[in-house]
């Protein structure tokens, strides 16, 4: 009893801790369930009682840790936007500084080449369900943003980089990023020439950082008056 007289009932840890893993071990199940089905069949084309069949629960338990297919979708996101940006941050930490945005860069694609088996996920799939996943993975796309914006500022402090505006410049990138993500599901099948081609745009992306502009001539100042 506590101070006031009241029953005080306890779980033994053993049954809380069983509990907690059953609980995890169930959620765990649906996650990946859900993975793989988006994956294959896209957002429309996979149907809640695919999913709860797969992960080998009941629809009404399934509902019971997600109230929608949205909201499931979106962990789904969360998780694997969560792990790849983790990729990414550890990779980036550990490259020389001169490195690091074409290591962001590179280490991205790989980590979502990893993810996508093209036997499994279509192109078409692929382009219905990226959308969405930016828009369902709104805060990492945010924290994505400040990394890149503070390898920029970074590289602008070491000389690395020249640039007025290294928000802008971030921006810049990450727009080239959300393009070649896109282009990406539209080379699906043909990674080798997706790959050559990525590769020479980056290239061109951080040559335009390390472009130093030369000051203007003495006749070249002269004529813009």
């Amino acid at each position: 009893m506590d101070k006031g007289g009241n029953p005080h009932w306890t779980i033994e840890p053993f049954w809380f801790n069983r509990l907690v893993m059953i609980k995890r071990n169930t959620e765990d199940a649906i996650i990946e369930a859900a993975r793989a089905l988006f994956a294959r069949f896209g957002f429309k084309r996979t149907a809640v009682e695919q999913i709860a069949k797969q992960a080998q629960v009941s629809k009404a338990t399934l509902y019971s840790y997600y109230s929608s297919k949205e909201a499931l979708f979106a962990e789904v996101v969360r998780r694997e936007a969560k792990s790849m940006f983790a990729e990414v941050s550890l990779a980036v930490e550990k490259a020389p500084p001169e490195d690091r945005i074409r290591t962001l860069i590179e280490t991205h694609y790989q980590a979502l080449i990893a993810r996508i088996n093209p036997g499994d996920t279509t192109a078409a799939v692929l382009g219905e369900i990226l959308p969405l996943a930016f828009q369902a993975a709104e805060d990492l796309v945010a924290q994505g943003l400040e990394l890149t914006e503070s390898l920029v500022r970074q590289g602008c402090e070491a000389g690395i980089f020249h640039c007025e505006d290294p928000a802008a410049a971030a921006r810049a990138l990450q727009f080239a990023l959300r393009s070649m993500d896109m282009t990406f599901v539209a080379m699906a099948e043909d990674r080798a020439c997706f790959h050559q081609g990525y590769q020479e745009l980056l290239d061109l992306l951080i040559a335009g950082l390390q472009h130093n502009p030369s000051p203007p001539t003495t006749l070249e100042a002269g004529a813009n008056r």
